[in-house]
């Protein structure tokens, strides 16, 4: 069994970030905690978590929480598969 590694890290409320890794996964199990804004001002704001190949065909899984005007999110999924989506 692999060692598992945990990532921590605080950013600017302005700015993004990510991380990548040398290792290729073919499957698995991802589990990442989003802490959503809590306020009634959310419908400029679009925190989003996706995973993406390095491959040049750009496989991608996207979650999106677009902000409404009364403080909840609406969740958007999209799948990209072989450059398609």
């Amino acid at each position: 069994m692999k060692k598992a590694l945990f990532l921590s890290f605080l950013l600017h409320v302005f700015t993004g970030g990510g991380f990548g890794s040398k290792i290729n996964y073919g499957s698995g199990f991802f589990h990442k905690r989003i802490k959503l804004p809590r306020n009634n001002d959310t419908h400029a704001v679009l925190p989003t978590f996706y995973l993406k190949s390095q491959a040049s065909n750009s496989d991608e899984i996207d979650f999106e929480f677009f902000g409404i005007d009364n403080g909840s999110f609406i969740l958007s999924t999209n799948i990209f598969a072989n450059g398609a989506g």
